[in-house]
């Protein structure tokens, strides 16, 4: 049986994993801000500077 472990997966923090995932917090913004600014356009609505802030 194989029982060794490979170094680089025992030195992943979390940041790391979140960023692996597609979870920490600016893909989370992008995400959130690119529907927000679709939505606007695809209702002909006007972008307001808010519209680009991650609630």
């Amino acid at each position: 049986m194989y029982t060794k472990t490979m170094s680089q997966f025992d030195v992943i923090d979390e940041n790391m994993l979140a960023a692996i995932e597609g979870g920490d917090r600016n893909s989370y913004c992008n995400g959130l801000i690119a529907g927000r600014l679709l939505r606007k356009a695809l209702y002909h609505q006007p972008v307001l500077p808010s519209d680009f802030i991650c609630k």
